[in-house]
């Protein structure tokens, strides 16, 4: 509340100086803009001062939660790097996928694998743990399977003339867009 009555105070008195300004003369104006510079400075800097025991105060409460966490969840790195781990092996499996299905004639299909591959960079590059993206990623290597398995039964047939694959490729291929925030096409 008294933060309010200062910045409210502050704004009105830079506005009373800026429009007394507009009707001053030059040399006035110089005046009036070192003043209100002045009084600005002087004034941020009573009201941070007056913050700084706050600040110091939820400081400490994140180290504080900081150091509890820590206390209590053990093996983070651990945890991390199996996450981070299983993300270069998923990236591997598609990898090899992609040179199998290069011979499948199936466009949406190549188009299919270079967006997971992409996205498993993505994902690594970003640094963050994201079990929702992995299981995306999971799902989408595991329908990249079923169409493999699709092309070997027929080779001469293109995975999407089979309408049971079809629906439930386009189905995977949106749930995955969605899990990393596209538009579902």
């Amino acid at each position: 509340m008294k933060s309010r009555t200062l910045l409210k105070n502050l704004t009105l008195i830079i506005v009373f100086l800026l429009s007394a300004s507009l009707f001053a003369d030059t040399a006035d104006e110089a005046f009036y803009n070192s003043a209100l510079k002045f009084y600005v400075n002087k004034l941020l800097v009573r009201y941070g001062k007056s913050n700084i025991p706050r600040e110091r105060f939820l400081v400490q409460q994140l180290r504080m939660i900081n150091a509890e966490m820590r206390s209590r969840i053990s093996g983070v790195s651990r945890v991390r790097d199996t996450y981070f781990q299983r993300l270069n092996n998923l990236s591997d499996e598609v990898d090899a996928l992609k040179a199998r299905l290069k011979a499948s004639r199936s466009k949406s299909l190549n188009v299919f694998v270079d967006d997971v591959q992409k996205k498993i960079k993505e994902t690594i590059a970003s640094g963050t743990l994201n079990y929702k993206k992995q299981k995306a990623i999971e799902e989408a290597v595991q329908l990249l399977h079923i169409a493999e398995e699709t092309i070997q039964a027929d080779p001469n047939a293109s995975p999407e003339e089979n309408p049971g694959f079809s629906q439930s490729f386009r189905a995977a291929k949106n749930k995955f867009r969605a899990s990393f925030g596209e538009p579902i096409v």
